[in-house]
């Protein structure tokens, strides 16, 4: 046996006794220790006087990174069985929680699902906060960054489409979101509103329309138990309980008057004759002439009129 040989057996025995008792941690030593006792002479090795101490030390260590491993599977498994994380996915991700923080640091890397259990714990948590709010629209953006949810029963209502409030207004709200897109009019319990970029605009008084046709909107709701003449950015219409009467071809009134009605429109560069359910009206340019006392004309004839 060479010096160098008695040397090698030396620093391998010292290497042995520093294992100590055996943890994950021991790994490195465990491992250099073997690799230094496989690299002797077989003659030489019966020298190391504290081999079965090495034997011993790769036996527990064993036993512990099966044990690790274990763990590791069975936080895996625990996470895959959390599925949808609802309300009630507390004690699923508690459990896969707890079982992947019983794992050793230096395994943990092993658990390749644990992107599902920080996803699953930040939905939970974001379940949790919706369902403390109070059902409606939300006053403030969601998490999200999204302006503004309606919520019901603890989520999302996504099966809402109604006109609600908040503390900045009455919004449209399509699909459980506010849609700021919209333009039109929407209707809730309490009737149809104008949406003005998804917000209700109380100071309309116009005729709109929506899907449904043209309407008659008083302080930002449509009034249905208006029947008369309104205006808009187009014209004078003729409005039949709250809505646009395209049919109409007659002599109607307002406030300012009575009116030539042709296609349920006011025609402001009609004059001539024109009747309704109550006579035959002198019209000069699209209003009646209640001054009028004269032989006038329309597609029938020349007529006599008075007042």
């Amino acid at each position: 046996m060479t010096v160098k040989d008695t040397y090698g057996i030396i620093d391998l025995m010292k290497k042995i006794d520093s294992i100590g008792d055996v943890t994950l941690a021991s790994e490195k030593t465990i491992t250099e220790a073997r690799t230094a006792y496989d690299a002797l002479p077989e003659e030489v090795q019966a020298r190391v006087t504290n081999y079965a101490t090495l034997e011993n030390a790769e036996e527990a260590l064993a036993s512990l990174v099966k044990a690790e491993n274990a763990k590791v599977s069975t936080a895996i498994e625990k996470i895959n069985a959390i599925g949808k994380v609802t309300l009630n996915s507390e004690a699923a991700i508690t459990e896969a929680r707890t079982a992947y923080e019983a794992i050793a640091d230096s395994y943990k890397s092993k658990v390749t699902n644990y992107d599902t259990l920080t996803s699953a714990e930040v939905t939970y948590a974001h379940l949790v906060a919706l369902s403390k709010i109070p059902e409606g629209l939300a006053d403030e953006a969601d998490s999200d960054g999204n302006l503004y949810y309606y919520h019901k029963g603890g989520t999302i209502a996504t099966d809402v489409t109604t006109v609600a409030k908040n503390a900045h207004g009455w919004y449209y709200v399509k699909n459980g979101k506010v849609d700021f897109g919209y333009t039109g009019i929407a209707k809730n319990a309490n009737g149809w509103w104008r949406i003005v970029k998804g917000k209700v605009d109380f100071n309309c008084n116009s005729v709109e329309k929506n899907e449904n046709g043209w309407w008659y909107i008083r302080g930002g709701k449509v009034d249905f138990n208006y029947t008369g003449i309104a205006k808009n950015a187009n014209g004078w219409w003729r409005i039949v309980n709250g809505k646009v009467d395209f049919n109409c071809n007659s002599v109607e009134k307002n406030e300012n008057g009575w009116w030539y009605i042709r296609g349920g429109k006011v025609d402001f560069n009609y004059t001539g004759i024109a009747k309704n359910a109550n006579g035959w009206w002198r019209i000069v340019n699209g209003k009646v002439d209640f001054n009028c006392n004269s032989v006038e004309k329309n597609e029938n004839g020349w007529w006599y009129i008075r007042g």
